[in-house]
């Protein structure tokens, strides 16, 4: 492998362990209008005609505004699409980097915004001291701590609801490397055994009145390594009815690039009669799973020479694979996304390039497995940064516009690609950590 390949794994690496995002740009201040740049000289496999007609959902479904983060900003901002800045809490959250499936922002904001203004209650992550807490933080009013967490693994809820559920698994005793169970020995010191890894974990649902009294909802004990990853609530208005969810590996694998964290299965629990529905199991990586809980995304790896992502409507049962490229990591998989009216799936599939990591951003049609892809190195040389070294989808705004971030060694920056006609738009400074609703 190259010097640079190394230097840029390297990179990667602490990309997944650490975001930073830069102070806001003059031109955002100042209240200019954002710049729309064509990618006229891509050459992504991509006939824009061959984009699935929008659909024009519930506007109640589709974001007004954006909430992004990072470690040297003054805290959360918000950006209306237009990319007017309209918005600041002034208090330091904690977000991870991304991981997959979805977003995991250990963020979530429980209401609506009104003329461009956060006047609604936010439960988000914070650290003190090195330790995670579920904190709450209410317009311009000071940062209420609420509960300490040990393990956290997720933290999800639903839009406008003050409702989040959340795992997490008892680490004490217990650390992973290259799937082999540590343990204390009897010299205090840690020693590799042979006992299966297992985890125990469990799941909560609170409000903002009742965090520092949790429901326990369900436990779940895994001999892999794996803990309930919360990734969708099914509501009904404002009750909770069920909870979608995966398993997600606790330990450190060993050998190669890891990109992605590991993903197990699929499952739905029944808030009232407390009973688990297996859709996948353990035997299927799992992608993610649309807002509207109709369509799921997950690797196929049953023919290790042809693995497959497959396309799943769990109404109708249909399924449609689309081959995995060759040469994409074992672990290079994810950021999967559906658009807001399931229309098309984006996802990404990192390869071992001649001096870099690269990526190479792939979309399907739902309903006609229609496939275009580009690659990151194009979109990057569009927007004539060469500091830029890595690329992440973030989100959809509709079905034909997706916020990605564009990362460099000291910051990070939110834009928005069009792929109606291929052109960028520079949208905020900072790490996506979710959406605002009308």
């Amino acid at each position: 492998m190259k010097l640079k390949a190394v230097l840029y794994t390297i990179l990667l690496f602490v990309f997944m362990l650490s975001a930073c995002a830069p102070q806001p740009p003059d031109s955002l201040l100042s209240g200019e209008e954002p710049t729309q740049t064509p990618i006229s000289e891509m050459t992504a496999e991509m006939d824009p005609t061959s984009l699935p007609e929008m659909v024009t959902p519930d506007p109640a479904s589709l974001p007004s505004g954006v909430l992004s983060m990072g470690v040297e900003t003054v805290g959360v901002r918000l950006t209306m699409i237009d990319g007017k800045m309209v918005d600041e809490w002034h208090f330091r959250g904690f977000s991870l980097p991304a991981s997959t499936p979805g977003r995991s922002t250990r963020f979530h904001y429980g209401g609506t915004t009104q003329q461009g203004v956060i006047l609604s209650p936010c439960i988000f992550l914070s650290s003190e001291y090195g330790n995670l807490q579920i904190s709450f933080h209410e317009s311009k009013s000071p940062i209420i701590s609420l509960q300490k967490i040990q393990g956290l693994i997720n933290l999800v809820g639903a839009p406008r609801q003050p409702l989040v559920v959340f795992s997490a698994y008892d680490p004490e005793n217990l650390a992973f490397f290259n799937h082999n169970r540590y343990s204390p020995s009897t010299e205090n010191e840690s020693e590799p055994t042979s006992e299966p890894a297992v985890v125990d974990s469990w799941l909560y649902a609170a409000t903002l009145v009742t965090v520092p009294e949790s429901e326990l909802l369900f436990s779940r004990s895994d001999e892999n390594g794996f803990g309930i990853y919360p990734l969708v609530l099914n509501m009904d208005w404002e009750n909770l009815k069920g909870i979608w969810y995966t398993m997600s590996f606790q330990g450190l694998y060993g050998g190669g690039p890891i990109i992605y964290k590991g993903f197990r299965g699929l499952y739905y629990l029944d808030i009232e009669t407390k009973q688990e529905q297996e859709v996948l199991d353990m035997n299927h990586p799992f992608l993610n799973i649309s807002s509207s809980q109709t369509l799921i995304a997950y690797k196929d790896t049953t023919d290790e020479n042809k693995e497959s992502i497959v396309i799943q409507d769990l109404e109708t049962g249909t399924k449609r694979e689309i081959e995995i490229l060759p040469g994409t990591f074992p672990t290079g998989i994810g950021s999967a996304q559906f658009s807001p009216s399931d229309a098309i799936l984006a996802w990404q599939e990192h390869y071992l390039g001649e001096e870099n990591i690269g990526i190479v951003i792939r979309f399907a049609s739902i309903l006609d497995g229609e496939l275009f892809e580009i690659d990151s190195e194009e979109l990057i040389s569009a927007i004539a940064d060469p500091e830029i070294y890595h690329i992440r989808l973030a989100g959809w705004l509709d079905d034909h516009r997706i916020i990605f971030e564009a990362h460099t060694l000291e910051e990070v920056d939110l834009y928005i690609l069009d792929l109606s006609d291929m052109s960028h738009t520079y949208l905020a400074p900072g790490q996506f950590i979710g959406f605002t609703y009308p």
